[in-house]
Parts: C-alpha cells; structure tokens; sequence
C-alpha cells in the first residue's frame, strides 16, 4: 500500500468507525448505568422483602 492509499484508506474508513464509536458509546454507557441501577433497586428490594418475610 502507497502512503496516499493508507491516508485515503483512513479517511474512508477508520474515521467513520471512531465517529460511530463516539456516537454509540455514551448510549452503552447510559444503558450499563440505568441496568445497574435497576439492579442495585432489585438487590436492595429483595434485601427488604427477605428481612420483613423472616418476622
């Protein structure tokens, strides 16, 4: 590959992926945090249902 082909090659494909990244990426993270703490709700609830099923 001539250098000219590894820049147009970059410019063609490497760029759009680190723009799709950047752009999906916060999504991911969005998603990770709302499941956590959708679990850490489920884990606390579960904690509080077992403790006033033992009385």
């Amino acid at each position: 590959m001539k250098h000219s082909q590894v820049r147009e090659f970059q410019k063609q494909v490497i760029v759009p992926l680190q723009t799709q990244r950047d752009r999906i990426l916060p999504k991911f993270t969005q998603i990770k945090t709302s499941l956590e703490c959708d679990y850490c709700a489920i884990a606390t609830q579960g904690v509080e249902y077992e403790a006033n099923s033992s009385e």
